[in-house]
C-alpha cells in the first residue's frame, strides 16, 4: 500500500479545516508509510542550530510568522486581508526574522515580488477556510517567544 490510497484527494481537503490533524491521525494507522529524516530537513523555528546547517526551516508558531509584517500591508493595499486574525509576536531569534528579511529582499532585489506567486485575476482566487486565529496558543510543544 502506498499513500496515494490512504490520503484523500486534495480537493477533499481543502474545505476541511482540520485537515492537517485529520491526516495526521490518519496516518498513525500506517506506520509503514512513515520514515525518520534527519531533523535538519524541517527544523522547527531553528531550534538552537546554526543557521547554515538547517536545510528546511519550518515556521511553527503561525503569531511568529516573518512574512506577515510585509503579507498584512501588501494585502490591506490589495483590498484583501491575511486569514491570520491572532496577535503577531516576535520570533525568539531574531536571527530567524533578520534571515528571512534578508532573502526577501534579495528576492526582491532581484525583480521578484509576492505577486509573482499568485494570479491577479482575482476570479482564481479561493477562500482559505480557516478558524479564527485570535487566541492562539501554539501547540508546538513550547512557546516559541520565550525559547526552551
Amino acid at each position: 500500500m502506498t499513500a496515494k490510497h490512504v490520503l484523500p484527494k486534495v480537493k477533499e481537503m481543502k474545505p476541511e479545516p482540520y485537515a492537517h490533524q485529520m491526516l495526521f491521525e490518519e496516518l498513525k494507522k500506517y506506520p509503514r508509510l512513515q520514515q525518520t529524516f534527519d531533523r535538519q530537513w524541517n527544523n522547527f523555528d531553528g531550534e538552537n542550530d546554526s543557521f547554515g546547517d538547517i536545510k528546511i526551516l519550518h515556521y511553527t508558531d503561525m503569531s511568529t510568522q516573518p512574512h506577515l509584517k510585509y503579507a498584512f500591508s501588501r494585502l490591506k493595499s490589495e483590498g484583501r486581508s491575511h486569514w491570520f486574525d491572532g496577535t503577531i509576536r516576535e520570533h525568539r531569534r531574531q536571527g530567524v526574522q533578520l534571515l528571512f528579511d534578508s532573502m526577501y529582499f534579495e528576492a526582491l532585489d532581484s525583480g521578484m515580488s509576492p505577486q509573482d506567486y499568485y494570479s491577479l485575476d482575482s476570479s482564481k482566487w479561493i477562500g482559505y477556510n480557516k478558524e479564527s486565529q485570535k487566541g492562539y496558543n501554539a501547540s508546538n510543544g513550547f512557546d516559541i517567544t520565550k525559547g526552551e
